[in-house]
């Protein structure tokens, strides 16, 4: 338990440097999370917070584990979130990365 916390200790420290707060599910660091934000900022680097934090739940909600899951992400599963040439730019460059 102790490596735990500490290595939440390390990946708050590290991302103290970074502009974008952390997302946290259920007051639990996720890990995951913060890898497929990165993934939608890597694309869309100018999505707002607010939408950014909505994407990455509603993907978790839907069983979006991995980046490698992404490619099964469908327009329609983002687009309340999104415009849709923003969609369209997302999905391809997952798609592209497989």
């Amino acid at each position: 338990m102790l490596y735990v916390k500490e290595h939440i200790l390390d990946i708050l420290e590290n991302l103290e440097s970074q502009p974008r707060p952390l997302f946290v599910l259920n007051k639990v660091i996720s890990e995951s999370a913060v890898v497929i934000r990165e993934a939608i900022l890597t694309v869309l680097p100018s999505v707002p917070e607010e939408p950014l934090d909505l994407i990455v739940e509603k993907l978790f909600s839907q069983g979006v584990e991995t980046t490698e899951d992404l490619i099964y992400v469908r327009e329609e599963d983002i687009l309340e979130f999104l415009q849709p040439i923003q969609c369209r730019k997302l999905l391809t460059a997952w798609k592209q990365e497989e």
